[in-house]
């Protein structure tokens, strides 16, 4: 039985459609709250998103979709509420928040938007909404009939997920992640920060052991959420270290065992 070449146009773009849908389907956001002296406040992170869509389509002589571009420009925007649950008023609060895109081509990620937000005071109970700045980013979804296998091609920049920070004076209280993987990410984007600041810091204005000095390292697992010991029984091979100051920044807290 012949199709008409109408019919084939259709049956092309709902083809296209279902592609296009799958590859469009966000997944669920892994909402994590690390402890550290957690119980200060109560957070909830809020994704805003809103997308601009322009289509374009090419068919062949003979009427069939042949293949069709999508560009998406994507403008994303934390909503973070925060709740004074200490029980006395804070002061001196701070917020440092990193938005993230993932490269489709590459499968890498970059910073789309960063900054930091300041409450200078806050009463017990309060309760106050902040905003981040707009992260944009742009990316193509293209799918062409005439090539085989995988039809579907994607470039550009897309959101990817967030990690949010909370600290006071005394230090770190907790973090928002949206994956633990972006979390991965920041970790190595701060060690690589810290190591060119220690090599480029004059060695007369360094005061005490360097940060990564062996004298002051702890060690943490790739599992685990506490910083230890060299002698500590549970640091095994794989565990890498950490100066004190990093591992608390980074959300670890003291081993009960052995107490760095």
């Amino acid at each position: 039985m012949l199709w008409s070449s109408a019919t084939r146009v259709l049956l092309s773009a709902l083809s296209f459609g279902l592609i296009l849908g799958s590859s469009l389907s966000t997944q669920a956001q892994v909402h994590e709250q690390h402890p550290y002296r957690q119980i200060m406040l109560r957070t909830n992170v809020k994704v805003e998103s809103s997308r601009d869509k322009e289509s374009k389509y090419r068919y062949s002589a003979w009427g069939n979709l042949s293949s069709s571009d999508r560009l998406y420009t994507q403008k994303v925007r934390l909503a973070l509420t925060i709740t004074n649950a200490s029980g006395k008023d804070l002061s001196d609060l701070s917020v440092e928040y990193r938005v993230y895109s993932r490269d489709l081509a590459r499968d890498t990620y970059s910073v789309a938007a960063r900054g930091e937000l300041r409450i200078p005071r806050m009463a017990t109970g309060e309760t106050r909404t902040l905003f981040t700045d707009h992260a944009t980013s742009e990316y193509r979804l293209r799918w062409n009939s005439l090539v085989r296998g995988d039809r579907l091609s994607r470039s550009g920049q897309r959101y990817a997920g967030y990690v949010v920070f909370y600290r006071d004076a005394s230090g770190p209280i907790c973090r928002d992640v949206s994956s633990q993987e972006l979390y991965s990410e920041y970790a190595r984007e701060l060690r690589e920060r810290q190591k060119t600041e220690v090599a480029a810091t004059p060695a007369s204005k360094k005061a005490g052991p360097l940060p990564y000095s062996t004298g002051n390292d702890v060690y943490v697992t790739e599992t685990g959420r506490k910083f230890h010991r060299k002698d500590c029984r549970f640091v095994k091979n794989g565990a890498r270290p950490l100066s004190h100051e990093e591992a608390l920044k980074l959300g670890y807290t003291p081993c009960l065992i052995c107490k760095p």
